[in-house]
């Protein structure tokens, strides 16, 4: 009886991974478009089999060569820390970001005392070369600094309470704000980091764009996102909300969103769609 139930066992087994071959060989585009009922349509097979297919092609590596790369774990070290300072969010450089460079006072000194010959020129340009290097660096200091501060000016609420909060921004209103090119402040916040209480974003991360409110006013495209991952995270599993039903519920907190860009930011966020929801399926990335 227990070989009889063993050989049963490794029959459904060996039908699992042959569904799974002929959905992975045939019918892919049906699966990234979830077209489940296609799929169960041509193979013939029940939702249980085709769903546990699914679960086996999403268990495979697919990038099975990665696991002979040596990959080096690249650490991020964040420029700037927020910290809350008498109930106002602040930002400071944080010292570990800070090049150790300095200049040696008494080389300085003896290339000053032997720089005035023409044989000797050659030092004083290396002097004046290490005082700018030096000098550039403390300007690129200030200029993180300066517009670090500005958007964590404009952003109090997000680091007090969450993506939610987060207003809308854009890279114009920083630069007229701090009299600088937009292109500066673009240079400033791409691959800049910041450390607060919430974790470590990019300076990119802050700006957004804007949505109209039911009274008038906005929220940032990032607010939105954040609200839709919360309803989603809180339906019930086996009656997932459609995009529609998110347009709705965001409508009914004041927040107009159509349908279609619900489903824009759900795709961004790597939310799957209901009927996927619904079956368990993961998201694909």
């Amino acid at each position: 009886m227990q070989i009889n139930r063993k050989i049963t066992r490794n029959m459904k087994e060996r039908g699992r991974w042959g569904l799974a071959k002929i959905i992975a060989e045939h019918h892919l585009e049906d699966l990234a478009k979830r077209n489940l009922q296609t799929i169960k349509k041509v193979c013939r097979k029940s939702d249980e089999e085709i769903l546990s297919a699914i679960k086996l092609i999403q268990a495979l590596d697919h990038s099975p060569a990665n696991q002979f790369n040596e990959i080096e774990t690249q650490w991020i070290i964040p420029d700037t820390i927020v910290r809350s300072v008498k109930d106002k969010w602040v930002a400071e450089i944080n010292p570990a970001s800070r090049p150790k460079l300095s200049l040696n006072n008494e080389l300085a000194k003896v290339f000053r005392e032997h720089c005035n010959t023409k044989a000797n020129a050659g030092l004083h340009q290396k002097l004046l070369e290490a005082r700018w290097l030096l000098k550039n660096i403390a300007q690129r200091e200030t200029t993180i600094l300066r517009v670090t501060n500005e958007i964590v000016s404009r952003q109090q609420n997000f680091f007090s309470r969450g993506a939610t909060e987060m207003q809308p921004l854009i890279l114009k209103e920083i630069a007229q704000s701090l009299d600088l090119h937009e292109s500066t402040i673009s240079r400033v916040t791409t691959n800049k980091y910041i450390s607060c209480s919430r974790g470590i974003f990019e300076l990119k991360h802050f700006f957004s764009s804007q949505l109209t409110r039911v009274d008038g006013g906005s929220i940032s495209s990032t607010a939105v996102q954040a609200l839709i991952q919360d309803i989603v995270s809180e339906e019930t599993p086996d009656k997932p909300v459609s995009d529609s039903a998110i347009a709705s519920i965001l409508e009914s907190q004041g927040h107009l969103v159509a349908r279609r860009t619900v489903t824009k930011y759900r795709e961004l966020l790597h939310i799957p769609a209901t009927n996927m929801r619904r079956h368990g399926i993961a998201s694909y990335k």
